[in-house]
């Protein structure tokens, strides 16, 4: 997609994010050490504190900082980044723990949650309506930054914790991955409409309805997960059965060696 059709927001926050894992590499930004603020880095990329603040929420998702409940964001040492051999979940079973622990983060963040974070879910529905239909990478990545804050609402450093490797591990199943983007770009509108709801649950107050949101998104998503696990099936059956269908095909065998004199095979010893 070209940059004239992405939006302002999304490319901005991106920059940030590339900018400071490039410091981190260097060691301006030092390992273990605590991440300017936001403040500070939005007056350092001369940009306002709304896309630092995502992009520091892009950071955690990806395993490379710590942010700490009133203390800042910590940035971690190389060897605890996410890896995929650190993750080998069964994917059924990521989607299933998901549903089962964020459907109780929702209810809980209900009186938990604040007008501001209220605010920051709704810049994020946004954003996923804002990026253009084929740039499926940022509109996962404001679907994270919406189950990031929402779990970071609850003030809960355990659920946080929690929360964040389960999404950490689902960014590095193949599997779901490409059930992610199978949903993107085919049912958009309705994984759009699933997030509206849930934040509208949030803002009325109602912990049931927030709560079975949840239960409804992730039960999507574990429908389509199934569709996408059958469907690889199917093709690799398919595949098998070609291969097996040449390897014993009598046409393999060249015709110069099939004995045509069948008189020999009568002839007297």
């Amino acid at each position: 997609m070209s940059k004239q059709h992405q939006p302002a927001a999304v490319r901005t926050y991106q920059k940030i994010v590339a900018k400071i894992i490039q410091l981190i590499a260097v060691g301006e930004f030092k390992a273990g050490g605590r991440l300017p603020t936001e403040n500070q880095l939005a007056q350092r990329f001369k940009v306002s504190r709304a896309p630092v603040r995502e992009a520091i929420i892009a950071l955690e998702v990806m395993g490379k900082l710590e942010v700490r409940h009133g203390s800042g964001a910590y940035i971690l040492p190389p060897d605890t980044y996410a890896s995929p051999t650190n993750y080998n979940h069964n994917p059924f079973e990521l989607i299933e723990t998901r549903s089962l622990v964020e459907s109780e983060v929702s209810a809980l963040a209900v009186s938990t949650i604040s007008e501001e974070q209220l605010d920051q879910l709704q810049s994020t529905i946004k954003l996923m309506h804002a990026t253009h239909a084929e740039d499926i990478d940022s509109l996962r990545q404001a679907e994270n930054e919406f189950h990031t804050i929402l779990v970071s609402s609850t003030l809960n450093r355990s659920l946080i914790d929690i929360v964040r490797n389960l999404m950490r591990a689902c960014e590095h199943s193949t599997d779901i991955r490409t059930t992610y983007k199978t949903i993107m770009k085919h049912e958009r509108s309705v994984f759009i409409q699933q997030h509206q709801t849930i934040f509208n649950a949030l803002q009325l107050k109602n912990s049931q309805g927030s709560r079975a949101n949840i239960r409804e998104h992730f039960s999507f998503i574990l429908n389509a997960l199934h569709n996408t696990s059958e469907e690889r099936a199917m093709k690799q059956m398919l595949m098998l059965a070609r291969e097996r269908r040449e390897r014993y095909s009598l046409n393999r065998i060249p015709a110069d060696i099939i004995v045509d004199d069948t008189s020999t095979l009568h002839s007297p010893l």
